[in-house]
Parts: structure tokens; sequence; C-alpha cells
């Protein structure tokens, strides 16, 4: 359970494989609740629930990989994804395309 945290997930500078988020709670993020700036296409993050949540998930500004969220539940929301980013904020909304 992650309550109250800037950055649950946090994955920047080396590129990260294999690598998942499940069966995870989330309540009241007031940062970006994943951060994957250097992760691989494999990425998998499935089976959680999300309450309350400043921007669900920030991405690289050139990213070129599309992730998924499965079989989660999402509640709240200020934005959904973002582009760009860095200790001093949150990039800017992204482009989505199916």
């Amino acid at each position: 359970m992650f309550n109250g945290i800037k950055d649950a997930v946090v994955m920047w500078n080396t590129p990260a494989d294999q690598c998942e988020v499940h069966h995870s709670l989330f309540v009241n993020s007031y940062g970006a609740l994943v951060w994957t700036w250097s992760t691989a296409e494999d990425f998998k993050f499935y089976n959680n629930a999300i309450s309350n949540a400043n921007v669900l998930w920030v991405l690289d500004k050139e990213e070129k990989n599309a992730f998924t969220i499965e079989n989660s539940v999402i509640i709240g929301f200020n934005e959904f994804v973002n582009k760009g980013g860095g200790a001093d904020g949150f990039g800017v909304k992204a482009i989505l395309t199916n």
C-alpha cells in the first residue's frame, strides 16, 4: 500500500526490463504515481487499485513505447498521462492514441 506519497514507482536512467507492478493499493498520491522514464516495453501494470492520484503516469518526453493498465480500478486523478517533467514539474499532457 502506498498512501500520501509523491512518486510510488520511479524508473530512471537505466533501461529496466522484466518489471511489474501488481496487487498494490495507491491512495492520495500528490506527485506522479508511476514515473517510467527508462522502462522497457515489457513493463506490466496490473491488478492495482488507485484512488485520488495527481498524475497517474509520467513518460519520457521522447517515449515511443505504449504501456497498458490491466485489470485495475482507478478512482480519481488530475492528469492521466504526461510527458517530460522532472524535479520541478510533471511535464505536459500527453496526446493519447489507440
